[in-house]
């Protein structure tokens, strides 16, 4: 044994991502690390949540309602309009 394993007994190439997935760093990719925290990511809009509090219909149908802005017009004005007031990022002046 030389003074590596003698400080270090366990093996420091597999990495425990959780319970029963373990990770061997030795063999993973580039790709493989930038898809992990994509494969985790259970992280909702904030626009959802505050839309949940003011407007139930536009929360569940979300998916939809991005979509709808692509199929109602092709001026990128529209589009950009309609995607800041669904994400409530809209800019106005305040009297």
């Amino acid at each position: 044994m030389n003074v590596v394993q003698s400080l270090f007994p366990f093996d420091n190439t597999k990495f425990q991502l959780s319970k029963e997935v373990f990770l061997d760093l030795t063999k993973m990719r580039c790709k493989q690390f930038y898809n992990l925290p994509l494969e985790r990511s259970d992280i909702s809009p904030t626009a959802i949540e505050t839309w949940r509090r003011k407007n139930r219909y536009v929360a569940d149908n979300w998916e939809n309602s991005l979509q709808t802005i692509y199929k109602t017009t092709c001026d990128n004005k529209l589009r950009r309009f309609s995607f800041k007031l669904l994400h409530r990022i809209l800019v106005t002046k305040k009297n």
